[in-house]
C-alpha cells in the first residue's frame, strides 16, 4: 500500500479551536442566555484560609526532653509548624482589618469633604435667593419692618 492510498484512507480530524478565557467566558454567557428561566448557578466565594485551633489538652506531653524518644521530635516540630501557621494568620488578618478599618476612614473623610462643600454650596445658593426676594421687595417699595394689615 502506498503512502497516498493510505492517507485517502484515514479520515482528516479537524482541529480543534484554542479555548481562551474570553471564548469560554463567552461560550458560557451564551449557554445562559439561551435559557432565561433555568436557575444560574453561582461558585462559593472563597474561603479564608485558618488552622485548627490549638488543643486545650495535649496528650502525649512529655515532661522533659531527656527521655524523649526519636517520635517525639517530630511530633514536636508538626505541633511548632502549626503554632507558627495560626500566628501567621491571625497577624495577616489583623493587618487586613486595620487596612479596611483604614481605608473606610479614607472613604468618610472623603465624603464628609464633598458633603460640607455641598452644603456650603446650598446655603449659598439659600442666600443669594433671600437677598434676591429683599432686593426685589426693596423695589417694589415693600418695607420689610411693617406688617402686612
Amino acid at each position: 500500500m502506498t503512502r497516498d492510498a493510505d492517507d485517502g484512507a484515514r479520515a482528516r480530524v479537524p482541529k480543534k479551536p484554542r479555548v481562551t478565557p474570553v471564548s469560554l467566558q463567552a461560550r458560557t454567557l451564551d449557554r445562559l442566555f439561551q435559557d432565561p428561566s433555568k436557575p444560574v448557578q453561582v461558585p462559593e466565594a472563597h474561603m479564608e484560609r485558618s488552622v485548627r485551633a490549638p488543643r486545650e489538652i495535649m496528650k502525649n506531653v512529655s515532661g522533659s526532653t531527656a527521655g524523649a524518644s526519636s517520635g517525639d521530635f517530630h511530633v514536636y516540630k508538626q505541633m511548632r509548624e502549626r503554632e507558627f501557621d495560626r500566628i501567621q494568620i491571625m497577624e495577616e488578618n489583623a493587618e487586613r482589618q486595620a487596612d479596611y478599618v483604614a481605608q473606610q476612614q479614607k472613604y468618610a473623610q472623603a465624603d464628609e469633604r464633598k458633603t460640607c462643600k455641598n452644603r456650603a454650596r446650598r446655603e449659598k445658593k439659600k442666600l443669594a435667593a433671600q437677598r434676591g426676594k429683599l432686593a426685589q421687595k426693596q423695589e417694589h417699595g415693600e418695607d420689610r419692618n411693617v406688617p402686612d394689615q
